[in-house]
């Protein structure tokens, strides 16, 4: 069974990759989710955090028309990340662990202002910090 898990935690990446090609993230989320459980299964918090972390970052995203520019700068950090993880294996040491917060960091923020600006134009826009700060 451990074996089954470990070839299915391997095939993750080369599927992560796949997806990404494809116009939207749904099969990337379903991807996170499956990442997330594998991860627990191997008992690696590393992964497990970062399966999550996907898993919101694309719920985020759903719904969100991404323009040819965004998609690309988000599935280049996407494919980092995914690379990153692919290479290591715990014991993980402290570099590795640093560089998968800086991609996390840099992913996320990137992805919140592409979502603040896609609201900002296509939806309802929110207070501005003037609102929030009045």
């Amino acid at each position: 069974m451990e074996t089954e898990i470990a070839e299915k935690f391997r095939n993750l990446f080369s599927n992560f990759k796949d997806a990404l090609r494809e116009p939207n993230y749904t099969n990337v989320g379903r991807l996170s989710n499956e990442l997330t459980r594998v991860s627990l299964f191997l008992d690696v918090p590393e992964f497990i955090f970062v399966g999550e972390f996907l898993e919101w970052l694309f719920q985020n995203l759903r719904g969100i028309e991404l323009d040819k520019e965004n998609k690309s700068l988000l599935d280049n950090e996407i494919l980092s990340l995914i690379n990153e993880i692919e290479n290591n294996t715990p014991p993980f040491e402290e570099a590795f662990k640093l560089n998968l917060l800086d991609k996390l960091v840099k992913l996320r923020s990137d992805a919140t202002k592409i979502q603040f600006k896609y609201i900002a134009t296509k939806r309802r826009p929110r207070p501005s910090l003037e609102d929030f700060l009045a």
